[in-house]
């Protein structure tokens, strides 16, 4: 519900790198930010955001804000599914 108004901040203009994770409670619900989500796990409208992201000609870095190790394990299938969903935003948003 805050993407809107990221966008609409006179300080977005200068933002040249972006952290990307999803999130499943209200605006603002900081006892929620753990687990840290990957894209599409919760409530965010990733759809919307590149939207907006291409509607502000925004064409700089991501950083995938989203673990996938565990103890003993990484788990490479979804990082992959994960990068793969971000990779075909970017590219259909001309990003």
């Amino acid at each position: 519900d805050e993407i809107e108004a990221t966008f609409n901040e006179p300080i977005w203009d200068k933002i040249k790198h972006i952290h990307i994770s999803d999130y499943s409670s209200y605006p603002r619900n900081f006892e929620k930010i753990r687990p840290i989500l990957h894209p599409c796990e919760g409530v965010i409208n990733f759809e919307y955001l590149f939207d907006q992201l291409e509607k502000h000609n925004y064409h700089c870095s991501f950083t995938l804000e989203s673990p996938v190790m565990g103890e003993g394990y990484v788990d490479i299938e979804k990082l992959e599914k994960t990068l793969q969903y971000l990779n075909e935003k970017v590219k259909s948003h001309g990003l």
